[in-house]
């Protein structure tokens, strides 16, 4: 699978960094308490946000459409 692939190869650091985007996300939803669809949606689009960074800084292909759906999320 093509999402799959993207994800090998990568640094420790950059899978260090992906933990710690996903962590600091988890902990901010719950932090707040609100779980509402918008809020959820939210934090899917900086979740898909951090994973685009990521994927440019390793130089996968497919970043460019995760960017899309991030960004489409986020805002």
């Amino acid at each position: 699978m093509m999402v799959i692939n993207d994800f090998k190869g990568w640094s420790k650091a950059s899978y260090g960094l992906l933990a710690l985007g996903i962590l600091m996300q988890a902990i901010i939803l719950v932090s707040a308490g609100n779980y509402s669809p918008m809020t959820l949606i939210t934090t899917l689009g900086a979740v898909l946000g951090v994973i685009c960074v990521l994927m440019i800084s390793n130089q996968k292909a497919s970043n460019g459409f995760r960017n899309y759906f991030g960004r489409y999320y986020y805002f």
